[in-house]
This record gives structure tokens, C-alpha cells and sequence, in this order.
């Protein structure tokens, strides 16, 4: 049809059409956004570092992003900074800027997730964005997760 050689396709052939290409988006499964965590725990500029570590803590997390003042993301903190900073033994240090890793990269909601394997490769998380607007992280435990549930489906059938 693309290149001309079929002028009217007609009804069946169409069908037969969009039927293969409703398989393969099947196959492709869920999004990321159906595998992301949707509620971020986050930090603020200016928050105290021993409580952002007992936030991180307390939620089994290894790395947490930062909000500014405007609540927009602006980096992240992981537990090997955690310690670094908090063997400083002062109860006051508050998160800034220049303590910050940047973000990590931004993925679309409508990206199927079996479609990640190599970025989660080379990153530990994603912000899950969505109408211009982060909408949820994924992490690599999370994608693990999504693997093996797949694996689990596939040899069921």
C-alpha cells in the first residue's frame, strides 16, 4: 500500500491488516507507566540530610530525587552520597544543590517496558513522564520485577 502497487486495499485485506498489527502491539505488552511506581517519595532543597536518610530508609530506597522550591525535580541523592555526607557527624547539614547527581534520564508514559532492558543497563532509575509532567519512577528492581512476572506468563502458556 505504501508504495502504490495496491490502489484500494479493500475491506478484508485492511482487516487482516490491523489485526497483525494489534498483535504485535500485544506482544509488546504493558507500558512503563503500568510498571512505574506512581507515588515518588522525594526530598526538598533544604531538607535535613538525617531525615531524608530515615525517609530512604524507612522505604527501602537506595537513591531519592529532590525537589526545588517550586516542586519541579532537580537531582538526586543516593545512599553512597548518604554516607559520605552524614560521616560528617552534623545533625544540621541540609540537602543543596551542589550535594545533587542529576537526573537521570525522562522516559514517556506510552514506551512498552520490555523495550528498556538496555537502558536499565546503564541507569538506575527513570522519571516517568506524561504530558510534560513526571508521573512516576521506575526503578531497576522494578523492571526486574516486570521481567520475571513476563518470564512467569510466558512459560504459563
Amino acid at each position: 500500500m505504501e508504495k502504490g502497487t495496491i490502489k484500494d486495499p479493500g475491506y478484508v485485506k485492511l482487516k487482516k491488516l490491523y489485526e497483525f498489527f494489534e498483535r504485535e502491539r500485544i506482544k509488546e505488552g504493558r507500558t512503563i507507566e503500568e510498571i512505574c511506581i506512581e507515588d515518588i517519595i522525594s526530598a526538598k532543597l533544604g531538607d535535613l540530610l538525617i531525615d531524608t536518610n530515615k525517609k530512604m530508609r524507612k522505604n527501602q530506597i537506595t537513591q531519592i530525587p529532590v525537589l526545588d522550591k517550586n516542586g519541579c525535580y532537580i537531582g538526586w541523592i543516593d545512599d553512597k552520597k548518604m554516607t559520605t555526607l552524614l560521616s560528617l557527624k552534623d545533625e544540621k547539614i541540609r540537602i543543596s544543590e551542589k550535594m545533587l547527581d542529576p537526573l537521570p534520564p525522562k522516559i514517556q508514559h506510552d514506551v512498552y517496558a520490555i523495550r528498556l532492558e538496555d537502558f536499565f543497563s546503564y541507569y538506575d532509575y527513570a522519571l516517568v513522564e506524561k504530558n510534560g509532567k513526571i508521573c512516576g519512577i521506575c526503578a531497576r528492581e522494578d523492571f526486574n520485577k516486570f521481567l520475571e512476572e513476563e518470564r512467569v506468563k510466558r512459560n504459563m502458556t
